[in-house]
């Protein structure tokens, strides 16, 4: 698809839904939130106002402007704030806007294994997320139907000393018998 000359400056344009009820969260504490997610993609985040908002649809919609590259990141970001949001990840989103340098690692868990890191209602990742500071997630969490991967990605996010202390700890939860 071509786009048309008097297109956006800045590329192009996408629609993407996020449930309303999450629609504070990706906006932040005063803007704060959708202000980083900008700044650390580089593409442009609208989100449809209450009054404009359908009132009985369950979704919001996000207009998201820039590059291809851009509009991806920031669709990730969203994607990341709304997984913690949901009890997925630590609430370090905001951590990772501290200027500290992170790092990630990548390891590969076998999938009757990742059970044992999440635990009962996201307990045992939260607890090592908490203890290792550390930013741990799964990927994907859920396997998509039909998808027979033996095994998942493991992303540690954080510093050198979290990122060991995290691979440790997850190295004790997947080899306990």
């Amino acid at each position: 698809p071509h786009a048309a000359p008097y297109d956006y400056p800045s590329g192009r344009s996408k629609k993407i839904e996020i449930p309303n009820g999450k629609v504070g969260v990706i906006i932040g504490r005063g803007g704060e939130t959708i202000r980083n997610i900008q700044l650390q993609s580089g593409a442009k985040i609208q989100v449809t106002k209450d009054i404009d908002a359908d009132p009985y649809s369950a979704t919001r919609e996000v207009d998201l402007t820039g590059t291809v590259d851009q509009i991806i990141k920031a669709e990730q970001l969203i994607g990341e704030v709304l997984a913690e949001a949901d009890g997925v990840g630590s609430g370090s989103f905001s951590r990772r806007f501290s200027g500290q340098s992170s790092d990630a690692f990548v390891m590969m868990v076998p999938n009757r294994k990742v059970g044992c890191i999440i635990g009962k209602g996201g307990e045992t990742i939260k607890n090592v997320q908490a203890k290792t500071g550390a930013r741990i997630q799964i990927v994907p969490l859920h396997l998509p139907p039909g998808d027979i991967s033996e095994e998942r990605r493991v992303q540690i996010e954080g510093n050198s000393e979290q990122i060991e202390a995290a691979k440790q700890m997850v190295n004790e939860l997947i080899t306990e018998v």
